[in-house]
């Protein structure tokens, strides 16, 4: 029986843990109750809690000392967080303005404060406050004229380290004196990059991930006093991606992203590191973090077919053991699809990583949709798409490539799209085509784009300046025109974008040259545009501007869109509608087949 992609999206996950004071709880982020709400469960596992119950939660983070639980959650997709805190006396909110966005920060180690940024004095940037629960009082103790995060508290809480954000790719630090007020610079590596995260050591030094000063992240420390960090742990040709230090020094758990997969090693003092083994099947470890006892790390992990869960690592073991298991909706992991590892080369020789899922039963020639990442500072990860394991039951392949832009492969790989070089990244997806065709099994004539946001406009680019080889495409929240992108997405983002695609008052020209608003009369493959109202990042506008060109140029296009959703489709009612129509638009291009409208599982 082919089940419903209604069936495959409720496939559930659990991500981002926080670990109680006494060991004892672990609080995440789920979407059971169809959208992503805050949950505890035991620290061994067991039936887990629900916590919050209205608004999107994007981040929970368990008091040092006690039992109180923050979290951070917006609604309707707006982006514009409330802070609140669950205490034994119920919730209580600690943030009431809400056309503010509030960005949850750490709490300080006694337990009596937690640090926030928001825009709430300048719409354009972002300050850092330090919130005391008892009274509510919210200090400001670092105003910033562009952004800024709350980043650690030094050991003793009469301090704080904040991450001045200059880019998605560039961060400077400074370190706060919160009983004088002062603050000053950190020490900086040569060159662009960033650091994150940043954390504290028992000792005072400061440990963190960055790429200042090379290719590839690394770990470094800086003792107290001390003029320049010091190089810890590199783990060349592949970047640490993640890192927690135990409360007492003694270990070093980090993460290394090789080739899109995690590995996850411990480091005991000057001992060599060993690798602990999660789960039966490589896959994506989305963040960890250690039990304040040191009893345990926690960790989210999941791989193309099983979903991301909780688990925790003993540090005298260095065994994995599973918290939580998330629903698969039925669907049994052994009829999915896992994700081939390929390259292919580019116009310019360069070999483009990337993943190709082979439906099974499906020989060769096949329908194959091409999905491209967000971001673009982001990178595609072997872990389980609902949506990908739903097309490949109906025999479409996805080939997901990480084109040159992505990060994942070194700071200047990731470079290699800025500004004017916008369309080379298009280019990659031209040979991915030819790769598709002549080594991957496709049928030239049933190939199909797509992308959510940046990928959004990666699958119009495509669309309009190669409208030759594609039989659809489908823009989810992306960007049709770069100048009224720019010109009209949050105040706060606009500085860090422009970094990235060039700016309004110097680079026009090549903002118009990469924008597929431009070439909308070449699209003649049928267009799918799906877009939230309140979506604070690229807006509705751009949705509508390009199904309007479309519609004037007498082409096919349909556009979904929806009142309460922002940069992405998260309401699972509404994921239902949007990935429905999805799915049997591609259907109908691809396999030349259409589902009903409703499929019963």
């Amino acid at each position: 029986m082919t089940l419903g992609i209604d069936r495959y999206l409720r496939i559930r996950g659990a991500v981002g843990p926080s670990v109680s004071a006494d060991g004892g709880q672990i609080a995440f982020v789920t979407a059971i109750t169809g959208q992503p709400e805050a949950w505890v469960v035991p620290g061994t596992g067991g039936w887990p809690e629900q916590v919050s119950f209205d608004g999107r939660v994007t981040r929970v983070a368990f008091s040092p000392k006690g039992a109180d639980l923050a979290f951070e959650a917006d609604q309707a997709g707006t982006e514009r967080g409330q802070i609140f805190v669950v205490t034994a006396h119920g919730e209580r909110r600690l943030t009431h303005d809400d056309e503010v966005v509030h960005r949850l920060g750490p709490w300080r180690p006694d337990g009596g404060a937690v640090a926030i940024a928001s825009n709430r004095r300048d719409r354009a940037c972002f300050d850092v406050s330090v919130v005391d629960l008892t009274g509510g009082d919210s200090r400001m103790v670092f105003p910033c004229e562009g952004m800024a995060e709350a980043a650690t508290f030094s050991a003793d809480g009469r301090a704080l380290v904040v991450s001045e954000v200059l880019s998605n790719l560039d961060n400077r630090l400074h370190w706060v004196d919160l009983v004088h007020g002062a603050h000053s610079p950190l020490p900086r590596l040569a060159g662009e990059g960033s650091f994150d995260p940043v954390t504290v050591g028992p000792d005072g030094s400061l440990w963190s991930v960055s790429d200042q000063g090379r290719d590839l992240a690394a770990i470094w420390r800086l003792e107290p006093g001390a003029q320049a960090w010091e190089l810890l742990v590199a783990a060349d040709p592949w970047g640490v991606e993640h890192m927690a230090l135990a409360p007492d020094g003694s270990t070093l758990a980090y993460t290394v992203n090789e080739d899109g997969y995690s590995r996850l090693y411990l480091r005991r003092g000057s001992e060599p590191a060993r690798l602990v083994p999660v789960g039966g099947e490589p896959g994506v470890i989305r963040s960890i973090t250690w039990a304040r006892t040191g009893a345990y790390l926690a960790l989210s992990f999941g791989t193309p077919t099983t979903p991301q869960d909780l688990w925790t690592v003993s540090p005298a073991d260095g065994k994995a053991r599973q918290v939580t298991r998330s629903s698969t909706a039925g669907i049994q992991p052994q009829s999915m699809v896992s994700a081939q590892l390929v390259r292919y080369p580019s116009f310019d020789g360069r070999l483009i990583p990337g993943f190709y899922y082979v439906p099974k039963g499906s020989p060769p020639p096949r329908a194959v949709l091409v999905h491209v990442h967000g971001g673009p500072e982001s990178q595609e990860r072997p872990d389980l798409n609902p949506l990908y394991q739903y097309l490949l039951s109906r025999g479409i392949g996805i080939l997901a490539p990480n084109v040159r832009g992505s990060v994942g492969y070194g700071r200047g790989y990731t470079h290699l799209d800025d500004v004017e070089r916008r369309l080379d990244a298009v280019a990659d997806l031209v040979h991915a085509v030819a790769w598709l065709v002549r080594e991957g099994g496709a049928d030239p004539d049933r190939i199909a784009v797509m992308g959510g946001s940046y990928g959004g406009y990666m699958a119009l680019a495509a669309a309009a300046f190669h409208p030759e080889l594609w039989a659809a495409a489908v823009d989810v929240v992306g960007i049709a025109n770069l100048e009224t992108f720019l010109e009209e997405t949050s105040p706060w983002r606009r500085r860090l974008r422009e970094v990235e695609y060039g700016s309004l008052e110097h680079d026009r020209e090549a903002l118009r040259r990469a924008s597929p608003i431009h070439r909308a009369g070449a699209i003649r493959s049928p267009l799918m545009v799906v877009h939230g109202d309140n979506d604070p990042r690229v807006p509705v506008r751009e949705a509508q501007q390009i199904c309007d060109a479309l519609t004037a140029a007498g082409r096919e296009v349909t556009l979904l869109r929806f009142a309460d959703e922002g940069h992405g489709i998260v309401k699972l009612a509404n994921r239902i509608t949007a990935y429905r129509a999805i799915a049997a638009f591609l259907e109908r291009h691809l396999n030349g087949t259409s589902v009903p409208a409703r499929l019963a599982d």
